[in-house]
């Protein structure tokens, strides 16, 4: 596709630039059939000027009249500015420039003779005239026709070259320019074919994953309500077994397993039920009740198991009590909990504290474990990420809590975010505004 758009960019570049240099091509040889149409028009009128000079001095060496007189005085005036138009037109042309050379000394002394000639005349001297015009009459102008013949005949051959190459360029310019405009509209035609594929494997693709990801979500929205009943049930089973008398401490224990297991397996189905209904645009709902952050948050905590209850500190600052999903921030507590449990060090405790605002009430979960990097604490809270990768926790987590979290804190009009560096550990924050009036 690429190499596509280049190759039409470089046509297009390439017939501009032809198309120009054409022009120029064409400019150029207009102006000099342009230029040899004027010199032989020139050499027209230099030959009849000679001519007409020649003939009328003869002429006043008769009886001739003043107005004859007055010709010959001015076609002599007129011969050399022509002659020397005619050096200015030539002068690119070095056998031209030669020629109008041996043209000079032929017309240049017809002027000034004539002009004594015609003084000698007025004061009677006619034999001084005769001699000043000698050499000028009919011998000087076969010299001036051969030289202005050849001239003619050189500038009519130039000319003909000069519009067979305009012709020339011309017509390459039109084929170039046909050419390029083909090959234009063939890649042009060509691309848009890549185009409508590469489209039309899109639009499969997207519609191969939409049905996957449709599938993806019928499937978990199945396995999450269709599990929740027997894991219920087992639940159930195992909290009356561990408050069963007479039973000895090692079954207790395993009924303590069992419910712990039972609450993280309900805590998946959960996230796994909202993670669907958020992907397919119905958003998470929430139930606003009067209810009190501390007491939330310590039921997601004892919900966690004896681990969470004996290593998570919970505390309360301020007026604790609004409205708000009680159900949806047990949820935030016990997965930010959960996360801060299984990267925290075991032997230090997690903070969970409860502040309390004016406008809003900030519950934040601070552990002492490692530094995330920087690039991963926007991530984090992307579906299916994890804190890290690689390690033994990864296994056990669905990667889907924090997604979970920010999605419950903006559907109260929060927010949710995280601090973190090396010194003063990781620090979860989750705003939840109060309500207007509460």
């Amino acid at each position: 596709m690429a190499a596509g758009f280049a190759a039409a960019v470089a046509c297009l570049f390439a017939m501009t630039a032809g198309t120009l240099w054409l022009d120029s091509a064409r400019d150029e040889q207009a102006l000099l059939v342009h230029r040899a149409q004027e010199t032989i028009l020139l050499l027209h009128d230099i030959r009849g000027l000679f001519r007409t000079a020649a003939t009328s001095l003869h002429a006043i060496l008769g009886d001739a009249p003043q107005w004859e007189h007055d010709l010959s005085q001015r076609v002599g005036e007129e011969l050399e500015p022509a002659v020397d138009r005619l050096a200015l037109l030539v002068a690119g042309d070095p056998d031209q420039a030669a020629r109008c050379q041996l043209l000079r000394p032929l017309v240049a002394p017809l002027d000034a003779r004539s002009r004594a000639a015609l003084v000698a005349l007025a004061r009677g001297d006619q034999a001084r005239a005769r001699r000043l015009l000698d050499g000028v009459g009919p011998t000087a102008l076969g010299a001036a026709d051969v030289v202005l013949g050849e001239m003619e005949r050189h500038e009519l051959r130039m000319q003909a070259e000069h519009e067979r190459r305009w012709r020339l360029a011309s017509v390459a310019g039109a084929v170039g320019f046909g050419a390029a405009a083909l090959l234009l509209l063939a890649l042009i035609l060509v691309a848009a074919r890549r185009v409508w594929a590469e489209a039309a494997a899109r639009e499969q693709l997207l519609a191969g994953r939409a049905e996957t990801v449709a599938l993806q979500q019928q499937i978990m929205a199945i396995v999450g309500h269709d599990l929740r009943n027997p894991l219920a049930g087992m639940k159930t089973a195992a909290e009356l077994l561990a408050r069963a008398p007479g039973l000895d401490e090692a079954r207790r224990e395993d009924a303590r397993r069992i419910q712990a297991g039972a609450r993280r397996m309900e805590r998946l189905l959960r996230d796994l039920i909202d993670f669907a209904r958020i992907r397919a645009g119905r958003g998470l709902a929430i139930e606003p009740a009067p209810a009190d952050l501390v007491e939330a948050c310590r039921r997601a905590v004892e919900d966690l198991g004896r681990e969470a209850a004996a290593r998570v500190v919970v505390q309360g600052r301020g007026r604790t009590a609004g409205e708000w999903d009680a159900g949806r921030v047990e949820q935030v507590a016990a997965n930010l909990v959960s996360n801060a449990l299984k990267y925290g060090p075991a032997d230090r405790p997690v903070q969970l504290l409860v502040d309390a605002q004016d406008d809003a009430a900030v519950i934040s979960v601070h552990d002492e474990g490692g530094a995330l990097e920087p690039r991963l604490q926007e991530a984090i809270f992307e579906p299916f990420r994890r804190l890290k990768a690689g390690d033994a926790h990864a296994a056990r987590s669905s990667g889907l809590g924090l997604f979970i979290v920010r999605q419950i804190a903006e559907a109260h009009g929060g927010t949710a975010k995280v601090d973190s560096a090396p010194e003063r550990g990781t620090t979860f924050t989750v705003r939840l505004p109060r309500l207007p009036g509460r």
